[in-house]
């Protein structure tokens, strides 16, 4: 009986280890994702077939969390990169947008009961400095480049899991509010879905 008992003692103490403690903590994420500029169709004036838009997208962040049990709570700084949107006119006229941005969250995660499972949802909130450019290119004879640099609000929800203390994985989705579908010098908005790996110090 006493086996049995350090045997479930260790059991429970090794399940309680799935739980990340608050503290500071590192994230990589990669995904898919990009800028709502215009969805130009074949048969729009002047455009051609080639036209790219969204593809890979990469973030690394830290933050550090507070709160305990259920409830953890704290912010988050990030850097995020997505591919660049390309169009193609006339077969002279290409039209090159790029975009990052650096961003500051509020986080709050719910944990399902964590001396059991490390399963949690999570909500971020904030802030984004996003820098984007619109680089033209007539012919090889002439180009120029517009930059535009505007800070946005950004919302981000997601799901995870904790392996252990120390090591989590997420899923997550979020995006940047700003203009739709915009041709312009204005800054776009930005939709992302990553899936991360999270290291907790």
């Amino acid at each position: 009986m006493n086996k049995f008992i350090k045997l479930v003692a260790t059991v429970v103490s090794f399940v309680g280890l799935a739980y990340a403690a608050p503290g500071a903590y590192v994230q990589v994420q990669g995904g898919v994702g990009g800028m709502d500029t215009k969805d130009i169709s074949t048969h729009d004036s002047g455009f051609t077939s080639i036209h790219l838009r969204d593809g890979l997208a990469y973030r690394v962040s830290g933050g550090y969390l507070f709160g305990q049990s259920n409830l953890t709570y704290g912010l988050e700084m990030g850097y995020a990169s997505y591919a660049d949107n390309t169009y193609k006119t006339y077969s002279y006229l290409a039209d090159r947008y790029t975009g990052s941005n650096v961003d500051l969250l509020a986080v709050a995660k719910y944990h399902f009961n964590p001396a059991a499972t490390g399963f949690y949802v999570q909500g971020k909130a904030g802030a984004a400095y996003v820098m984007q450019e619109n680089k033209v290119n007539v012919a090889g004879y002439y180009s120029y480049t517009d930059t535009e640099k505007q800070l946005k609000p950004e919302l981000a929800v997601g799901a995870g899991y904790d392996i252990n203390q120390h090591i989590g994985v997420d899923v997550s989705y979020s995006h940047i509010f700003a203009d739709n579908n915009t041709l312009s010098t204005s800054i776009a908005s930005v939709n992302t879905l990553m899936a991360g790996v999270s290291y907790h110090f």
